[in-house]
């Protein structure tokens, strides 16, 4: 059971919630890496706390949105931010940033969930090697602190991020065991991942 955020954040035009999905990769050495390029997953409708019983103003379920609001992709193609665009937000309307004021507490989250897991899933100490890649999702509330709603092991991704996140989880969890030859690896250096 999870308390309900009854004063979110709500993007302006159209007084809107909005999730974010952070992608987490553990590599198998239990090292636990960011991808630099996260995604705001946002509502059509405007907020409302008094109507619950539309799924369209509370829920930023793509599968919701699409399917019932007739405002899909209204404000942002596919219902979806990026970081750059919700900087640019919280730099114009709030006057902060968001390092500043919500990366640092996701990236707080993050390892606070995967310490407390480790002896559990760690696979550093089996024969054989592994990694992970985790959707975590948050809100963030009207006074910018980050909550984290549930994490995901099997998480989707914008399909607009596929091609460099999945050479970035080669990068850094793939090639560290099976390395390629040196040209191959410098024209991939530039690692998307953020070690936390």
């Amino acid at each position: 059971i999870q308390k309900y955020l009854e004063a979110p954040l709500l993007l302006e035009p159209g007084h809107r919630k909005f999730d974010i999905r952070s992608w987490v990769l553990l590599d198998h050495q239990y090292n636990i890496y960011l991808y630099k390029e996260g995604v705001l997953r946002t509502s059509s409708e405007p907020y409302n706390s008094m109507d619950l019983q539309d799924k369209t103003c509370h829920l930023t379920n793509h599968c919701i949105q699409k399917e019932y609001s007739k405002n899909y992709g209204r404000y942002e193609e596919g219902n979806e931010m990026f970081f750059d665009e919700f900087n640019q937000y919280l730099i114009t309307s709030l006057n902060t940033t968001l390092e500043s004021s919500i990366l640092q507490q996701i990236k707080y989250i993050i390892r606070t969930c995967l310490t407390c897991i480790e002896p559990a899933i760690s696979t550093k100490h089996l024969p054989y090697q592994s990694f992970q890649l985790f959707g975590f999702d948050f809100m963030v509330d009207k006074a910018l602190k980050v909550w984290l709603i549930e994490v995901n092991g099997a998480p989707a991704c914008a399909q607009k991020l596929y091609a460099e996140l999945c050479q970035a989880i080669v990068d850094v969890a793939i090639s560290s065991l099976f390395p390629l030859d040196d040209t191959v690896q410098k024209q991939s250096q530039q690692c998307v991942f953020l070690k936390l």
